[in-house]
C-alpha cells in the first residue's frame, strides 16, 4: 500500500476536520432556523386559538352545538380562520362540534398526546401529517370554564411554505458547504505545499550532501522566522558544525601524519646510517636520535589515545577528588623541574569535585608544562584554586610571552602551536592544551585563556564543585 506524503496527510486531516465543522454548523443553522419558524407559527396559532376561546359562549358550564356555530369561529370578514388557517372545536370527548369552512368535510388530524394535554388543561403544539405527505402544525388549547375543561380548540396551519423554505435552505447549505470545503481544502493543500517546501529542500540538500560530501552547501530560506524558519536555521547550523568537524578531522589526520612522520623520518634515516661503517661516537648519536624519536612517537600516540578515550567517554570512573590536594601534589612534583622559574601557589580553597583523579592530574600537569615552555627564565608561574558559587575555579598564570589575540581562539586546537619551534624544542606534542580542554569538558566544565602579549597568560578552568572550605 503506497504511503501518502506528509502534504497529502495534512491536507486530508485538515479537510476532514473542516468538513465535520462545516457540516455541524450547517445542521445547527438548519435546526435553529426551523425551530424559530415553528415557534413563530406556534405564537400565531396560539393567538388565533385565544381569540376563538374569547368569543365562544358558555352557558351553565356546558359546551354543545347550540353554543358553538360556524359564525362564531368564522364570522364574515374575520381573519380568524383564513385560507391557510384551520379551526376546529371539540367537546371533552373529542367529538367535533364545529370547524372552519375551509376544512369542508374533513377534520384536523388528531394527536392523542395533544388531546390528553388539552384535557389536562395544558396547551400543546405538534406537527401532523395529512395524506402521508402534507405537514400541518396544530395548536391545541383547552376551553376552560371555571375549573372544568369543557372542550378543545384546535388551530392548524399547513407547513408547505416552511417545508419549501427549509428545503431551499438545505440545498443552499449543502452547496455552500461543498464550495467552501473544496476551496478551503485546495487552499490548505497549497499552503501545506508551500510550508513543506522548505522541508523538501532540506531533504534534497541532505541527500545531495550525502552523495557529494560537499558540506559547503546551505539551505536558502527567505520565509518568516517561524517553526519552519527555525528548522532551516537549525539545519544550516548543523551542516556548518558538521563541516567544521570534518575540516577539523581532516586537519587532525594531516597533522597527525605530519607529527608522526617527523620521528619516523628520523628513525628511518638513522637506521640507514647504522647500516654503514660508523664510528662508535656516530653510532651512539644515531641510537640516541632513534631513542628520542621513539619517545616522541610514544608520547604522541599516548596523547592521541587519551584524547580518543576522552572523546568517547572511556576511562571515566569518577570519584570524590580533593582538588586542592591535587594542586599541591602537582606543585610539589613540578617545582623540582622548574629550576629556572618561580613556581608558587596563590589562593587555595578547599574544594572537592566528582571526577577522575588521573585525568585531572594530567590537566594540571599540561597547564603547568605549557606555562614553563612559554615563560622565559626568571618568570613567575602561579597556581590558584577558588570556589565561586557552584564552581571550582582553577587557574594557572604566568609572566611569559603571551598569546596574540588572533591565536587565542585556536590554542586548544589539536596540534596547534603559537610558536612551533619553541614547542618542539621542549618536546611538546601540540596536544597538551587539547587534552586540557577535553578533560574539562569530560568533567562538565570549561576552559578559557586570558592573555596579553609581553605580559603573560592565565588559563582558567571551571569545574563543578561539591564543597569548599576556607582559603589558606
Amino acid at each position: 500500500m503506497p504511503v501518502l506524503s506528509l502534504r497529502w496527510r495534512l491536507t486530508l486531516w485538515y479537510s476532514a476536520l473542516l468538513l465535520v465543522v462545516l457540516a455541524a454548523t450547517g445542521v445547527l443553522i438548519y435546526i435553529v432556523l426551523s425551530r424559530n419558524l415553528l415557534e413563530e407559527i406556534d405564537r400565531d396559532l396560539a393567538a388565533r386559538g385565544s381569540q376563538v376561546h374569547s368569543v365562544l359562549t358558555f352557558s351553565s358550564g356546558e359546551l354543545g352545538p347550540s353554543h358553538v356555530t360556524p359564525a362564531v369561529i368564522d364570522p364574515p370578514g374575520s381573519q380568524l380562520a383564513g385560507p391557510s388557517v384551520y379551526v376546529q372545536v371539540t367537546d371533552e370527548r373529542g367529538s367535533v362540534l364545529v370547524r372552519s369552512t375551509n376544512l369542508r368535510d374533513e377534520e384536523l388530524p388528531v394527536d392523542t398526546n395533544a388531546i390528553a394535554d388539552g384535557l389536562a388543561g395544558r396547551s400543546s403544539a405538534s406537527t401532523l401529517t395529512v395524506d402521508g405527505r402534507q405537514h400541518i402544525r396544530v395548536m391545541t388549547l383547552p376551553l376552560i370554564h371555571g375549573q372544568s375543561v369543557l372542550g378543545l380548540v384546535q388551530v392548524g396551519q399547513p407547513l408547505h411554505q416552511i417545508d419549501a423554505a427549509l428545503q431551499r435552505l438545505s440545498y443552499l447549505l449543502v452547496g455552500g458547504i461543498s464550495l467552501i470545503w473544496f476551496f478551503a481544502s485546495f487552499v490548505g493543500w497549497a499552503l501545506a505545499g508551500r510550508t513543506l517546501r522548505t522541508v523538501g529542500e532540506i531533504s534534497q540538500t541532505a541527500d545531495h550532501i550525502a552523495e557529494t560530501q560537499d558540506f559547503a552547501q546551505r539551505l536558502s530560506y527567505r520565509g518568516p522566522k517561524d517553526e519552519v524558519g527555525d528548522l532551516a536555521s537549525t539545519f544550516n547550523r548543523m551542516i556548518a558544525r558538521i563541516d567544521r568537524s570534518f575540516q577539523a578531522q581532516r586537519q587532525f589526520v594531516a597533522d597527525s601524519s605530519h607529527e608522526l612522520g617527523t620521528p619516523l623520518t628520523i628513525i628511518r634515516g638513522n637506521v640507514d646510517l647504522l647500516k654503514r661503517n660508523l664510528s662508535d661516537e656516530d653510532r651512539q648519536e644515531s641510537l640516541t636520535a632513534i631513542q628520542t624519536a621513539t619517545v616522541r612517537m610514544d608520547r604522541i600516540i599516548g596523547d592521541l589515545l587519551m584524547l580518543s578515550n576522552l572523546d568517547e567517554g572511556q576511562d571515566m570512573q569518577p570519584e570524590n577528588v580533593s582538588l586542592n590536594t591535587l594542586v599541591e601534589e602537582v606543585y610539589n612534583e613540578t617545582r623540582v623541574c622548574a629550576t629556572e622559574h618561580t613556581l608558587e601557589i596563590g589562593r587555595l580553597d578547599t574544594v572537592n569535585i566528582f571526577g577522575q583523579p588521573e585525568r585531572l592530574r594530567e590537566l594540571l600537569v599540561n597547564l603547568v608544562d605549557n606555562a614553563l615552555k612559554y615563560t622565559p627564565p626568571g618568570g613567575r608561574i602561579t597556581l590558584s584554586l577558588r570556589h565561586e558559587q557552584e564552581w571550582a575555579r582553577l587557574s594557572v598564570s604566568d609572566t611569559g610571552i603571551g598569546i596574540p589575540p588572533e591565536n587565542q581562539d585556536r590554542v586548544f586546537d589539536r596540534f596547534y602551536r603559537v610558536d612551533k619551534a619553541r614547542s618542539r624544542s621542549r618536546g611538546g606534542t601540540g596536544l597538551g592544551l587539547s587534552i586540557v580542554k577535553a578533560v574539562a569538558i569530560a568533567h562538565g566544565g570549561s576552559v578559557r585563556v586570558q592573555s596579553k602579549l609581553g605580559e603573560g597568560s592565565t588559563f582558567i578552568v571551571l569545574l563543578p564543585a561539591r564543597s569548599y572550605g576556607s582559603s589558606h
